[in-house]
């Protein structure tokens, strides 16, 4: 999706969405509160178009895997450096940030 230029789509599935099942042809998943509520409409939508396969996405409630969002957080916390940092500061959060989002 960010290849094809569908940020907001693309940051909707990165922040927001919980992967239940995916297999040629059908995605499932969980969305978080702040995906928008045709978000599975869209995504299956851009993937028939762009694949020229149909595609059915569909939302459910079971619980699915972390965000890919909260997964490159653990990936980053379990790093020497940050491992190190957040045993002299316990409380220190970490966060993610596009080398571009200077001032953010």
């Amino acid at each position: 999706l960010e290849q094809k230029r569908e940020a907001s789509i693309a940051s909707h599935l990165k922040r927001s969405v919980r992967l239940v099942r995916f297999e040629a042809g059908v995605i499932e998943f969980n969305p978080g509160k702040t995906a928008p509520s045709d978000l599975a409409g869209q995504v299956g939508k851009k993937l028939t178009e762009w694949t020229g396969q149909r595609w059915v996405a569909s939302v459910t409630n079971a619980a699915g895997e972390p965000t890919l969002h909260d997964q490159q957080i653990e990936q980053a916390k379990a790093a020497p450096v940050i491992k190190a940092l957040l045993d002299v500061y316990p409380n220190a959060e970490v966060s993610l940030r596009r080398a571009d989002d200077k001032d953010k």
